[in-house]
């Protein structure tokens, strides 16, 4: 976490222990010391294997990045359900929840899963339960791990406990943030942040060539849900954070975030929030897609030359920031254990 502005700013990446490409990708911004967090996959077939990699490089870092836990209820495999496996692969069937049909399910609308079953609240709602709670204590495992390898290594790293977000901002869904809530609870897990995934709308309506219209209703269905997760983040003793990532997801350019950002640093000031950008930098290559993640979503989203763009912004971004504020990483945290 860095300071710019007197605001609490991280520059933040998605998605690490998807493929292996992405992996390597991700990791190679790490190695540049560009990126303060990242979140990861905990429930991929390959995850021992993206894990390994993520342990071997730490010892190349300037710094260990924060690590979220990427709650992944929509693509990957059910954790929750892995059989035995001592090859380190995760043996389990993929998902049958979607974005929406865990949206309905939260109102009790009709809903099906992706082999047509029917989904009912409270069945739907115990197994969100258990599959959260397996990859909260999968991935928190591997905080530990992470971090015990940056200390041996005399890396720097900040301490943390528990820091949540979720694939496709799912975890906002009432009845996914239901359930969240009862992992964490079960679990006894110290939370240090949640993402709250609200973003502010008018600093994108004030400059008007940063909106487009999907974005615009990704920005205002996430808003109806935020107020229920700030309740939440602010009961756990902890300070919302502002978003900044939806109206522009998957087309982040330095260019269209440089324009925005004044406004959205007044607006985390007066609220005395911090602000999470939150960017996805890494690609999956062609020969990468499988059964676990949507072939529309692999070619719109993940196989698109966006990625590397927005590899290229986190690199601009870093260096405008530093250049205008200075570089407040090293030495303005006061958790931070430094070699």
């Amino acid at each position: 976490m860095r300071i710019f502005d007197n605001v609490p700013v991280i520059l933040h990446a998605d998605d690490y222990g998807e493929t292996y490409n992405t992996c390597v990708e991700m990791i190679e911004l790490m190695k540049g010391g560009h990126l303060d967090g990242i979140s990861l996959l905990t429930n991929m077939r390959e995850y021992e294997r993206y894990l390994n990699l993520l342990i071997a490089a730490v010892p190349g870092m300037p710094f260990l990045p924060l690590i979220n836990i990427h709650i992944n209820l929509v693509e990957g495999r059910r954790l929750s359900l892995a059989a035995p496996d001592d090859t380190g692969l995760v043996d389990a069937p993929c998902t049958r929840w979607t974005w929406m049909n865990l949206c309905r399910t939260s109102f009790h609308l009709p809903a099906y899963d992706t082999c047509g079953n029917g989904m009912k609240y409270r069945e739907v709602y115990r197994q969100l339960v258990d599959e959260i709670k397996a990859q909260l204590l999968r991935g928190a495992d591997a905080i530990a791990v992470l971090q015990k390898t940056a200390m041996e290594s005399g890396i720097s790293y900040t301490p943390q406990n528990i820091r949540i977000d979720s694939h496709q901002h799912a975890h906002m869904i009432p009845v996914v943030r239901r359930a969240l809530t009862a992992a964490i609870r079960e679990t006894g897990m110290e939370v240090d942040y949640i993402r709250n995934s609200h973003e502010l709308l008018v600093p994108f309506l004030k400059h008007k060539s940063t909106v487009n219209m999907i974005g615009v209703m990704k920005n205002r269905i996430l808003a109806l849900f935020a107020s229920g997760m700030e309740r939440y983040i602010r009961s756990l003793g902890l300070t919302p954070s502002y978003l900044c990532g939806v109206m522009m997801s998957g087309h982040m350019d330095a260019v269209r975030l440089m324009t925005v950002m004044p406004d959205i640093l007044e607006r985390c000031r007066k609220k005395g929030f911090g602000l999470e950008i939150n960017i996805h930098p890494a690609m999956m290559l062609e020969t990468e897609v499988t059964e676990e993640i949507p072939m529309e979503s692999a070619q719109s989203f993940y196989m698109s030359s966006d990625r590397h763009m927005e590899a290229l912004t986190v690199r601009t971004i870093r260096a405008a920031m530093i250049q205008q504020f200075g570089d407040s990483k090293t030495g303005n945290n006061p958790d931070e254990v430094r070699s």
